[in-house]
């Protein structure tokens, strides 16, 4: 008779015996008590099964083997999911875990949502309803849905809200804006579709007309960059062009006043307006509140000295912290010098906390000189 001990995948120790003959299965002779319900064994984003009675490792939907040979080792994703953002917390809503990437899995307890990262670890097969456990797969090699940053091309306005939702109409009404978390997602989208013309085409191409009209919101609210009509194509070896003032009024970059060559960092100011405007929800200028109110740009940057941000956010419950942080990223968008400006690359990785946010020097002007 050949014996073996082993802690299984369901984390349980046993002895198991085999005839020397070779002939039939491994039987149980031992096991420890599962009373104290053992974490498993298989590793990250796998759990244990028992099949035949003999407990194995299994990936989760969506997920394989690192090594088909030490499935210990656990799984790794087999699909990829970029461009959203989330964080671990409890929410209600289906559509919310749908579109966010960075939730992999949802507990259902208690009539309660509790949104998941990667890895999971120490997951369990049970027999009861107690608990339900929905697992993202991809499609296609992306996930549930696939996130373009670019609206197609020759949108009109009018086409605009049959297609999609002007960003205008969900921002700046008050029965229909978004809450904290969803205008820092949107705020990303737009950061990822710009980065997108910057850095990912094949040609670079400076926007040149970036503002709150020109951002539509699909089904799942994910903001998407359109109208081209003012774009400039650059060649391979390009980074800056010359070309006549274009854009609209309170998001045109200094540098186009005063006969400078043209680059991208055009685009970052005019995003960091964007940006301001979204955490606001209010327009860059708004000629019916307080005087001292009306240029959003030159607002904030009077609340950012005076230390006193949570007047941008009115009434609403929001993380200072992320505020704060928020504010002093689209105030070096806006700077009056390119060099302060950050890259649309170095944006995102401040936004999502990857990369420190530099000092934000004063400025000479934040306004934008209104455009002809």
């Amino acid at each position: 008779m050949t014996y073996r001990a082993t802690i299984d995948a369901d984390g349980i120790f046993r002895l198991y015996s085999h005839g020397l003959d070779g002939k039939g299965n491994w039987t149980i002779e031992w096991s420890s008590s599962n009373d104290c319900e053992p974490r498993n064994f298989c590793g990250p984003n796998a759990y244990n099964n028992v099949a035949d009675q003999e407990p194995e490792c299994v990936c989760l939907p969506g997920f394989e083997f690192i090594n088909l040979d030490q499935r210990s080792l656990g799984c790794k994703r087999s699909f990829s999911a970029d461009g959203c953002l989330g964080k671990n917390e409890n929410v209600t809503y289906h559509r919310t875990v749908l579109r966010d990437c960075n939730c992999e899995a949802a507990l259902y307890i208690d009539d309660e949502c509790k949104k998941q990262k990667v890895p999971l670890k120490f997951g369990k097969r049970q027999d009861d309803d107690s608990t339900v456990t929905l697992v993202k797969v991809g499609i296609g090699g992306s996930t549930d849905r696939s996130y373009n940053p670019i609206a197609p091309d020759r949108v009109t306005k009018d086409s605009k809200k049959q297609m999609d939702i002007l960003i205008t109409d969900f921002l700046f009404k008050s029965e229909t804006q978004p809450n904290w978390n969803e205008r820092i997602r949107i705020v990303l989208d737009i950061a990822r579709g710009i980065l997108y013309l910057h850095e990912e085409c094949d040609n670079r191409i400076i926007h040149c007309d970036i503002n709150s009209n020109n951002i539509l919101l699909d089904e799942y609210h994910c903001a998407k960059i359109s109208d081209f009509g003012l774009a400039k194509l650059l060649k391979l070896e390009q980074t800056r062009t010359m070309t006549g003032i274009r854009g609209t009024r309170g998001y045109v970059a200094p540098e186009w006043h005063r006969n400078l060559p043209i680059t991208v960092k055009a685009d970052v100011y005019s995003f960091g307006i964007g940006l301001l405007e979204v955490i606001c929800c209010r327009k860059c200028v708004d000629m019916t509140v307080q005087e001292d109110e009306a240029v959003l740009a030159d607002w904030v940057y009077n609340c950012f000295q005076e230390r006193e941000l949570r007047k941008l956010a009115r009434e609403e419950e929001v993380d200072e912290q992320q505020l704060e942080r928020m504010v002093r990223i689209g105030l070096l968008c806006i700077h009056y010098e390119l060099s302060v400006r950050p890259s649309m690359k170095n944006v995102i990785l401040m936004l999502e906390g990857i990369v420190e946010i530099p000092e934000t020097p004063g400025p000479s002007s934040f306004s934008s000189v209104p455009s002809s």
